[in-house]
């Protein structure tokens, strides 16, 4: 037993189980082409006839293949009888008009004196009846049939069946459809292309085109809208849909079908998988077109296809780009200062930033110059893409920076406080106005307390005289009182003195013998907040009886816990024997401004580990790393010695032993030793092109049949010739009983549309070759190369033509004569 089936035919019309008994096959081989042949048959040849002729019709017997020329079924007139012939002028009277096509060869067919059948070409037609053709076989008679074969039709070919005689004297003729590149197809596997039709009706639909389909999020579910278009306007045409889904292992399920008349239509309500959909066209009587299928995921999105950075002053800038838009996609964005080699670890390692359209990182931690990794993946209500992993740098434009930094530092309050000047005259004013103030309220105090003495003094004289005599005792009594009191009084100053003394002897020991110091501080308190200032101004000797000097201004602000410190110190001090002198400062950010004509840029600006500043005068550059601004770097010198340079002007030696050159211009001459190997030059150089001509397939011995166009661009400045070698083309005699028949090769050769050269060959042998001058800037120039054969009393022609060369040179004398 030997299965054959044809799985196309299987997924279109479903299975059809059929056996044969292999009558005669001796092996598998000879079995499988007889089932191969039947699966053909019942493929290819589906078409019955049966028409009815007289006993002229009978040039046949059963099995014989015959032409069916039938004008209702093609839409137009097809076969008929001729009424009259004009052999003298070789034009033929038809009993009915005919349209000849647009393109093309038109030929006609009749039937000589011999009952053979004879196609020739048809020239021309006249009020529709008259038609002039290119030879007259000899024997054609009057009211003998004819039948048309245009090169938009397709040849109907039928095998006889069966030929029944009626009752009234004509023969019923049955026959089946018969297609010739049935054997090709069995044995060789030929392809079949049955596009061209036997009628004009159109009746089979054309396929449709640019099938695509879009899946949205609808709710959590997801919906697929479908488009499409069709070539030509098809009358009462309608499209069946067919929507699978493809399992792991392979196997297709069918999820829905559909018809309509749009060429829109919307699937609801899909899970996730991978889908196919298929669209076909069906016209009115039911008959389909070629399907047309696209097929789409609903899974999660596809990662990013790129990313770009966009550099930015202290900041970086990621858009994600996929390949195909979605608006149903967003991205994820996750940062990080080092690469991460594994992206399984992106999520433990990296900082999530959020999820958008895009993303800026920014901050005095993204520092220019230094490298800053971005993973972003694709993310939708299905699920997320895998990382993509893109780096890096800020801008590196110093000129930008520094205006930055002058914007930040004029907003602080110490910048602010910089920048106002110190009025001296106001003070000056203000000291004077607040002497003169002191000076009168003392004038006043001391009138006052003058006014109160003399009144004190006369009130103790009145008391003094009323009781001099009852107060003697104890005026007695109270003086020797003040006297002892006054005596211990100036014991106790007396014994004051000489401790103050004393201690104050002590504090100049300890000064002289251990340094000196003054400190002065501010502070204050705000909740949680303590900010303090402190001045230090020190004078000490170390163990080795060295004098150092400093002093310091700091600031401090306390937040939370957090001390938060900016100084400036200035000291001079030994080390190692050498007396050195520093100036350290402690700030996030040091900046110097010089105000002249009003200029706040600053000089340079030192902030995280690196400095700023606009221009630079150096003796000399040590560096282990040189780059300039832009992105990319217009110059840069890595420390293995690779120099970088976009646009550059040498004009001394170069010297190198290896490299690369692109897009590069010698203006003058240039010698080269050694050996010189080139994939492509453009200039002045030969171009070569040749291609065979097109043949026709309609028989085993294909005749050439065609146009070869070769088009030469002017994109040269100086002027070409075009030579074309010799083309040998030739046609055939044919040895007949009572004459002699040919076949004919015809070559047409045009420039720009303009005929130069037409011979027609015959039992000889012809050779086309010529020169063409092409000037510079005249344009583009285009050669047409058209060959074709005729048919000769039935027969297939003999015809041969050799490939087409086209040489195109520069046309220079130099070098060469000619005598």
């Amino acid at each position: 037993t030997e299965l054959v089936e044809d799985t196309q035919a299987i997924a279109r019309y479903g299975r059809n189980v059929t056996k044969m008994d292999a009558f005669g096959c001796t092996s598998r081989g000879q079995a499988h082409r007889a089932g191969l042949w039947l699966i053909k048959t019942e493929l290819l040849e589906t078409q019955t006839v049966d028409f009815s002729v007289g006993a002229e019709g009978l040039r046949h017997v059963p099995g014989d293949v015959i032409e069916i020329c039938d004008d209702d079924y093609a839409g137009i007139s097809t076969g008929g009888r001729v009424l009259a012939v004009n052999s003298q002028t070789r034009t033929l009277t038809l009993d009915r008009e005919i349209m000849l096509s647009s393109s093309g060869t038109t030929l006609i067919s009749l039937v000589d004196g011999s009952g053979n059948p004879v196609s020739v070409e048809v020239q021309s037609v006249t009020d529709g009846v008259k038609v002039k053709v290119s030879r007259i076989p000899d024997g054609v008679a009057e009211y003998s049939v004819w039948g048309l074969k245009l090169p938009t039709l397709r040849q109907r070919l039928f095998r006889c069946v069966s030929i029944r005689e009626n009752d009234d004297g004509a023969y019923a003729i049955t026959a089946v459809q018969h297609v010739p590149e049935k054997e090709a197809i069995v044995d060789n596997g030929a392809h079949f292309d049955g596009d061209q039709s036997g009628t004009v009706n159109g009746v089979t639909p054309p396929a449709v085109q640019h099938l695509t389909a879009e899946v949205t999020a609808d709710s959590g579910e997801y919906q697929v809208l479908a488009r499409w278009d069709t070539p030509k306007v098809v009358k009462g045409v309608s499209f069946l849909l067919r929507l699978t889904v493809t399992a792991d292992d392979g196997s297709e399920r069918l999820v829905s079908t559909a018809r309509t008349a749009e060429t829109t239509y919307r699937f609801r309500q899909l899970a996730l998988g991978r889908y196919t959909l298929t669209v076909r066209a069906v016209n009115a009587r039911g008959q389909q077109g070629d399907p047309a299928s696209v097929s789409f995921r609903i899974n999660a999105p596809a990662k990013p296809a790129t990313i770009e950075l966009t550099p930015g002053y202290f900041q970086i800038t990621a858009v994600p780009r996929l390949a195909v838009y979605d608006p149903t996609v967003q991205f994820e964005f996750w940062f990080s200062e080092k690469r991460i080699t594994n992206t399984a670890q992106v999520e433990k390692s990296a900082r999530y930033l959020g999820t958008g359209s895009q993303w800026t990182v920014q901050g005095s931690r993204i520092k220019p110059g230094t490298d800053f990794w971005f993973y972003v993946r694709s993310v939708n209500l299905v699920g997320k893409s895998a990382f993509v992993e893109a780096s890096g740098q800020p801008s590196n434009d110093g000129e930008g920076y520094l205006e930055i930094f002058r914007g930040l530092i004029d907003e602080t309050l110490l910048g602010q406080a910089l920048k106002e000047r110190i009025d001296a005259s106001a003070l000056r004013t203000e000291v004077t106005q607040l002497e003169e103030d002191i000076r009168q309220r003392m004038d006043t105090d001391i009138a006052e307390v003058t006014r109160k003495i003399g009144k004190a003094e006369n009130s103790l004289t009145q008391l003094v005289a009323k009781k001099n005599e009852d107060q003697t005792l104890a005026i007695a009594q109270v003086s020797q009182k003040v006297d002892r009191v006054s005596s211990e009084i100036s014991q106790t100053v007396s014994q004051g003195q000489s401790e103050n003394a004393r201690q104050i002897a002590q504090v100049r020991q300890y000064v002289d013998k251990k340094g000196s110091e003054i400190t002065s501080t501010t502070d204050k308190k705000l909740g949680d907040q303590a900010v303090t200032i402190q001045q230090i101004q020190r004078v000490q000797s170390d163990t080795r009886n060295e004098l150092n000097a400093m002093y310091m201004l700091k600031v401090q602000k306390t937040k939370n816990g957090i001390p938060y410190v900016a100084g400036i110190g200035a000291g001079i001090e030994d080390v190692d024997g050498q007396t050195l002198s520093n100036i350290l400062l402690q700030a996030d950010r040091i900046a110097m401004i010089t105000p002249e004509n009003g200029n706040t840029t600053p000089l340079f600006v030192a902030q995280g580990n690196q400095l700023f500043m606009n221009d630079v005068f150096l003796k000399r550059l040590f560096a282990v790393s040189i780059t300039s601004s832009g992105n990319p770097p217009t110059f840069s010198l890595t420390p293995d010695g690779r120099l970088t340079a976009r646009n550059a002007d040498i004009s001394g030696a170069i010297t190198a032993n290896t490299g690369t050159l692109n897009n590069v211009t010698i203006n003058e001459n240039c010698v080269i030793r050694g050996k010189l190997s080139a994939n492509q030059i453009e200039g002045d150089l030969v171009k070569t092109v040749g291609k065979a001509f097109p043949r026709d397939s309609r028989a085993p011995e294909r005749w050439p049949s065609g146009t070869i166009t070769v088009r030469v661009y002017d994109d040269q400045p100086f002027n070409r010739q075009i030579v074309i070698p010799a083309v040998a083309f030739s046609g055939a005699r044919h040895e007949r009983e009572n004459s002699d028949t040919y076949s004919s090769c015809r070559l047409i050769v045009k420039k720009n549309g303009a005929e130069i050269y037409n011979r027609t060959a015959m039992d000889n042998t012809l050779v086309y070759s010529g020169v063409i001058d092409m000037p510079a800037g005249r344009g583009h120039m285009t050669l047409e190369f058209s060959v074709s054969a005729w048919w000769v009393n039935g027969w297939y022609p003999t015809a041969s033509i050799s490939d087409l060369l086209v040489v195109v040179m520069k046309k220079a004398t130099a070098g060469i004569t000619i005598s």
